[in-house]
């Protein structure tokens, strides 16, 4: 993404994503099943912008080695808590992702009133087999 049309980059995406949803649950009754939006590094900020500013209503979200988006302010974290519960996980080995970025991230989290859990687990920069399976083992599941 430039800086130079950032927003409509980011609206951009968001519309494709929308329609992208849509076009599944065309064929999918979502009423049979669970959907979950994950987001790995860069792309935890583009779930959070997707669910806070497209269509989709998810029923879990999982921010994994990312951050939130820095534009986050109280509304939006307001609609991103209406949509199922929001999970962050970092690897204890994850190079992009020191105590002090973590904390930084968890304050934020605090301060937006954003209800969340954290799961740290063996790894790096990475979504392990081990992650998915805590992940579908997670009360909030």
């Amino acid at each position: 993404m430039t800086s130079e049309d950032r927003e409509s980059e980011i609206d951009d995406y968001v519309s494709y994503l929308d329609l992208l949803h849509d076009e599944i649950f065309s064929v999918v009754d979502r009423a049979k099943v669970r959907l979950w939006v994950l987001g790995f590094s860069q792309g935890a900020s583009t779930v959070v912008r997707w669910v806070v500013r497209g269509r989709v209503e998810p029923d879990r979200i999982v921010v994994a080695s990312g951050m939130l988006p820095a534009e986050l302010d109280e509304r939006a974290a307001a609609r991103l808590t209406l949509h199922g519960p929001l999970t962050v996980t970092f690897g204890d080995d994850d190079e992009f992702a020191s105590v002090e970025r973590i904390n930084s991230e968890e304050a934020k989290l605090k301060q937006l009133g954003i209800a969340y859990e954290m799961i740290r687990f063996q790894g790096g920069h990475t979504i392990t087999p081990a992650l998915l399976e805590q992940l579908t083992r997670s009360p909030r599941n």
